[in-house]
């Protein structure tokens, strides 16, 4: 049986608001955040999802490879 997931999407509009109240969104512009899966630093062009890890949140860059194994990661 398939793994069900509950994303959700917010619009490029909003995403800056949710980035400041999540506290990203300085760590974000200086250049401080890393992917949670390649440890890639991660742009406001590269990043793809924000993940939670109880009260604090990793993010994950546009890298296929990154989504795959987050994705995975969920499963297990």
């Amino acid at each position: 049986m398939k793994a069900k997931y509950r994303v959700q999407v917010v619009l490029d509009e909003d995403l800056a608001g949710v980035l400041q109240n999540l506290g990203l969104n300085v760590p974000l512009l200086s250049g401080k955040l890393r992917c949670c899966v390649c440890e890639d630093t991660v742009t406001e062009e590269s990043l793809q999802g924000i993940v939670p890890h109880g009260k604090s949140f990793s993010v994950l860059c546009s890298r296929p490879i990154c989504l795959k194994k987050a994705a995975q990661k969920e499963e297990a």
